[in-house]
């Protein structure tokens, strides 16, 4: 019983520790972060202040250029309860972090993966200038350490907090596809359900191919004289080639993988490397393999990397500033 008692009381001071720093931390950094993004995001969090929730996807549209209405009503009731935006910001965060939190105690995660996880440059960048991606992962981290119609509730939240989200329900899509693929080869028959929706995912591929097929090789051909874009195509291979070498089981990576490499091509957003990262980060731990030399390698890298981030925010005001 003591034992017990001492381990909640553990738990509970580990969580409150997690939950201050990602507060403080936010707001110092928050503070200092008012270029780039954000300078878009302080006009539109005044304005929903004195807006009604019916004005919500105007001001998204006039402001951020944006339509996800649950990351705006997100925001909409911090400015309309007279929060200021910076504590309302690093409040989320701090709920974001504690659910990260919360997903690697129940996979006993390795202590040391957790640490430089803490100083990780997209938690930084989820902390400071990806608002909307930002409440879409809050949403994405409890939909994760959740199960059945809660976990499904909170994943279509995440998506209309920010609609690059989709991509992971594709991931589901293609992950189901491969699944019932491989469970009819094995059985050697398929059921009515099964085929419909194998003949429809064949129907939808092609018509891409047919309709989008000359816009897809234009974007590769554009992303060889773009060296970000180059860069994001190379991140995502190498993440490729870690998994490989790490994950037990692969393919259900992979299933999430390859409609991000797609959408990479196709968009050409830098966003989407952070999905990757984080999708790796997930099927790692809930593999046990956040022990691996090479995953912590790829920590380190990632905390080595957001020394410049925040070099630019303290210095710049935009953790994203191009010197």
């Amino acid at each position: 019983m003591l034992r017990l008692i001492s381990k909640n009381f553990l738990a509970l001071l580990a969580s409150i520790l997690v939950f201050l720093y990602a507060f403080f931390i936010s707001l110092y950094l928050l503070s200092a972060y008012v270029a780039g993004d954000q300078y878009h995001y302080r006009i539109f969090y005044e304005a929903l202040g004195n807006s009604e929730v019916k004005d919500l996807l105007t001001l998204l549209r006039r402001y951020l250029s944006a339509g996800e209405p649950m990351s705006g009503l997100v925001l909409w009731i911090g400015a309309n309860l007279g929060i200021n935006k910076d504590i309302y910001i690093a409040l989320l965060n701090s709920l974001l972090f504690l659910g990260m939190f919360a997903f690697c105690v129940k996979q006993r995660v390795n202590a040391f993966f957790f640490i430089l996880l803490s100083f990780n440059f997209y938690v930084f960048v989820l902390f400071t200038g990806a608002e909307r991606l930002k409440i879409a992962f809050l949403f994405l981290i409890y939909a994760a350490y959740s199960k059945g119609w809660v976990s499904k509730v909170l994943l279509v939240l995440s998506v209309f907090s920010h609609f690059q989200t989709a991509i992971i329900l594709v991931g589901t899509m293609f992950n189901r596809a491969r699944s019932v693929v491989l469970d009819s080869l094995t059985r050697l028959k398929i059921n009515k359900k099964d085929f419909v929706f194998i003949i429809l995912l064949i129907i939808i591929f092609f018509g891409l191919l047919i309709n989008f097929g000359s816009i897809i090789i234009g974007k590769i051909e554009g992303y060889s004289k773009l060296s970000g874009g180059l860069l994001e195509l190379t991140q995502l291979f190498l993440l490729s080639l870690v998994s490989v070498v790490v994950l037990k089981s692969k393919a259900e990576f992979f299933s999430y993988l390859l409609p991000i490499v797609f959408a990479s091509i196709v968009v050409g957003s830098s966003r989407f490397n952070i999905l990757a990262f984080f999708i790796l980060l997930f099927f790692v731990a809930k593999q046990d393999k956040t022990s691996h030399p090479l995953i912590l390698i790829l920590m380190f890298y990632f905390s080595f990397k957001s020394f410049d981030f925040l070099n630019n925010i303290l210095s710049y005001g935009d953790g994203f500033y191009i010197k």
